[in-house]
């Protein structure tokens, strides 16, 4: 199945892989995460292996790309979705592909072999033609208001408290003992469990609690926090893109320059591109004809830093926090939700403030990818045909994280560090700064070989073969530092 890339295929989508979603039948495109430049997971007819790679094969003008497969997600990594990793193919401009390939069967998928198990989606980028200069610029500006959870049909500070005056006040009984039925958490429970009038509440329900009492839950409904509206944002996003093409019957050009920056809907989560494009190809003679082309990018993401929990997911966030709860006090200063556990009572080691997170912890990642590509076309006549291909690809990630002291990510990784029954801790008191440097490379040589013949005007005989030799690099680096204090 072949498709041309459009502004109207493309629309808003700043990458050709979240650019596939509802283009073709049988291609399933989902997004892993709405953080901006994340990458899209592709299933072409289903998913074809239980533990292998699922992910289909990219193929960039005839040669293979490699750190396409997306992370699988498990039971450590699956509130972590900040920190999956973008595809090699997100730093080429939607811009300066032509069209694209989604090559499905067995026939078609062979010549790249068990690599192309999962189907093969091969890439052709513009390319100058014969003629006089072609000038061409354009911008994208896109607009993404803050998001909708007016249909969530979420409770209100009124409708929880008196969820939780009911679910406190009922109990069941297991070998004659009697066992609260809801969790004792929450602003009802903390307000019951600081005038001790738990039982009370139990035996004589609301009469059973004393004026102040009262008035402390009664204040607690008059709190109505909109968690949708401090957490998110409306986001902006901006794309330039130029290019300046042409030729002569002997050399043929393309060249185009890129940028973009795409907010997220959450404050301080964004994404910067800038690629550039060069594509040249000569008519040496009338049987040798050479190209080369050039694709570089560099890609900068800031973004927080996620606890292992996902609490800092302003998603999973904004549905789970109380709707009384004020992230600040009457000074100003950050309170803590000591709810947000997935415990039978509050945790007061480990309280959570989800600003607080987003002030002092940063993610920084930096990719800077080259792709570079080298073609040769000798044609003996109209019957024999040899191309050979050289490509060589190079990325290198640079990722910073920094985690503040005052944060619930660090206290929470100071205090799973305790031994000798809690009385000594392996990670000091400070901050944590992460420093990760990893560099893919790949070399590809492709030769092929062809052959077509025609016989009475209704016969065509082709032959092709091929032999393809390539290596990988893959290198990485990681060093943390405990007790960082900047």
């Amino acid at each position: 199945t072949k498709i041309d890339v459009t502004d109207a295929m493309v629309g808003s989508a700043k990458s050709i892989d979240q650019a596939l979603a509802g283009q073709i039948a049988g291609v399933a495109v989902t997004t892993t995460s709405g953080a901006p430049g994340a990458p899209a997971r592709i299933r072409i007819r289903g998913t074809a292996s239980l533990n292998g790679t699922q992910d289909p094969l990219w193929v960039l003008d005839g040669i293979p790309l490699e750190g396409t497969d997306i992370p699988k997600l498990d039971d450590d990594t699956s509130n972590d979705i900040v920190n999956i990793k973008q595809s090699s193919i997100a730093g080429i401009s939607p811009n300066d592909i032509e069209s694209i390939t989604i090559l499905k069967d067995a026939a078609a998928t062979a010549i790249y072999g068990a690599r192309a198990a999962n189907g093969v989606i091969v890439v052709t980028t513009k390319r100058g033609r014969t003629g006089k200069p072609v000038v061409n610029f354009n911008t994208r500006l896109t607009y993404t208001p803050n998001l909708d959870t007016s249909r969530l049909n979420l409770l209100n500070s009124q409708e929880k408290i008196d969820l939780e005056l009911e679910l406190i006040k009922d109990t069941y009984e297991l070998f004659e003992d009697k066992y609260p039925v809801y969790y004792e958490k929450g602003g009802v429970a903390s307000i019951l469990k600081k005038y001790n009038l738990m039982d009370a509440y139990r035996a004589n329900g609301w009469d059973g609690l004393t004026p102040e009492a009262q008035s402390a839950i009664n204040q607690l409904k008059n709190i109505n926090t909109d968690w949708n509206d401090i957490l998110f944002r409306d986001a902006f996003t901006q794309e330039y893109n130029f290019s300046i093409s042409g030729g002569s019957e002997n050399v043929t050009y393309y060249n185009s320059l890129g940028y973009s920056k795409e907010d997220g809907n959450v404050p301080g989560v964004s994404m910067k591109r800038f690629n550039l494009t060069s594509k040249t190809s000569y008519q040496i003679n009338r049987m040798l004809k050479i190209g080369m082309s050039l694709f570089a990018n560099r890609r900068k993401n800031t973004d927080f830093v996620a606890d292992k929990y996902g609490y800092a997911n302003p998603i999973y966030y904004s549905r789970t926090a109380n709707p009384y709860f004020n992230p600040y006090d009457s000074n100003g200063n950050y309170a803590y939700d000591y709810d947000i556990s997935n415990k039978d009572i509050p945790d007061p080691l480990r309280g959570f403030n989800i600003f607080e997170e987003r002030a002092n912890t940063n993610k920084e990642t930096i990719t800077t990818a080259i792709n570079a590509i080298f073609n040769t076309d000798l044609r003996f006549n109209d019957q024999w045909k040899v191309t050979s291909q050289v490509g060589l690809q190079w990325e290198q990630l640079d990722l910073e994280q920094y985690i503040g002291a005052n944060t619930f990510t660090m206290r929470d990784l100071r205090y799973e560090s305790r031994y000798d029954n809690g009385t000594k801790y392996r990670i000091p008191e400070g901050g944590m700064h992460k420093v990760t440097g990893s560099t893919t490379s790949q070399i590809t040589w492709k030769l092929q070989g062809e052959w077509s013949q025609s016989f009475a005007d209704i016969h065509e005989v082709q032959i092709m073969g091929g032999s393809e030799i390539r290596k990988n690099w893959y290198n990485s680096l990681t060093s943390n530092a405990y007790g960082y204090d900047p």
